[in-house]
Parts: C-alpha cells; sequence; structure tokens
C-alpha cells in the first residue's frame, strides 16, 4: 500500500507512491520521528504501532539527532543502546 501524497516533503528523495514502507520501516519511522509533525507522528503510530516505533528509538535511535533521540527516549521512556550514541554530550549544546 503506498504512503499518502502528502508525506512527499518527509520523504523528499524517494517516490512515495512507490516505497514499500514495510521493507524501509526504519527509514520511514527514522523521517517521521526527525522532522514530523503532530498529525505526522500520530500516522506513524497508527500505521507501525508504538512499540514498534518504541524498538527502533531503543535499537536504531542513533541515527536520530541527539535533539530528537533525547525526546524520543523520554516519550518512549527507553533509552538508545547504540554503543554509537555520545551519553557524555549535554543537551542543548
Amino acid at each position: 500500500m503506498p504512503l499518502p501524497d502528502r508525506f512527499q516533503g518527509l520523504l523528499w528523495d524517494v517516490d512515495v507512491r512507490t516505497l514499500d514502507e514495510e521493507r524501509y520501516a526504519g527509514y520511514v519511522i527514522e523521517r517521521f520521528l526527525e522532522l514530523g509533525d503532530l498529525d505526522e507522528v500520530r500516522w506513524l503510530m497508527e500505521r507501525y504501532g508504538a512499540e514498534r516505533v518504541r524498538g527502533f528509538v531503543r535499537d536504531a535511535g542513533h541515527r536520530l539527532t541527539p535533539r530528537a533521540a533525547s525526546l524520543w527516549e523520554r516519550v518512549f521512556e527507553t533509552a538508545v543502546t547504540s554503543p554509537r550514541r555520545h551519553p557524555d554530550i549535554p543537551w542543548p549544546l
């Protein structure tokens, strides 16, 4: 099922009409958490479910900016477990 055209702005480097949203779920979740507004994040939660998005934050949150990772860690009450995360860097800088 193709993504709604209204998400083309978030996913500017792909064609949302042909993107396999299941195969590239990590890419979609990352972009929505990093750049999405409230309505887009609501859609994300409905589409993938809170547990899957929480799992992304925990397991792949290092792909987010420190600011976004910090926000979603608090929202989902989890921690990014990737060794690439730099917990000693305070936010805001």
